[in-house]
């Protein structure tokens, strides 16, 4: 694993966020972990959390048009505790899942689940085609 996804699951970030991130509130630490996600593809590092994105919009039924925080955001609105518990269950669980299918089947289900919501890929930024 990367940086990125060893911070995501280290147990004192998902205990103690505001240590790192200056930050109580969802929107603020979605925002600095975008902001990381952001400078590792700058600096030419893969995307770790490539794919999570359609696999919430597989899982939850979510919407093209934003990204894995307002996914995340829009399903479980609430008070921040709550929001990243299940940020970090959803994530838990989307890592287990690419390891065992890999990301080209995520990519697959994601154009299955955009054609049929949408008639055709809309807004896969994984298309392959």
């Amino acid at each position: 694993m990367g940086v990125l996804i060893d911070l995501l699951t280290l147990e004192n970030f998902r205990k103690r966020p505001m240590m790192y991130t200056a930050h109580r509130e969802f929107d603020h630490i979605a925002t600095w972990l975008r902001g990381f996600q952001h400078a590792q593809l700058l600096l030419d590092q893969p995307d770790e959390l490539e794919g999570f994105k359609e696999w919430l919009q597989i899982k939850f039924e979510g919407p093209g048009n934003t990204d894995w925080a307002g996914i995340i955001e829009d399903r479980f609105r609430g008070d921040d505790e709550a929001i990243l518990v299940e940020l970090f269950e959803a994530l838990d669980e989307f890592l287990r899942y690419r390891d065992e299918v890999g990301i080209n089947q995520i990519i697959d289900e994601h154009e299955a689940y955009e054609i049929r919501r949408y008639g055709k890929i809309n807004s896969s930024r994984l298309k392959r085609r």
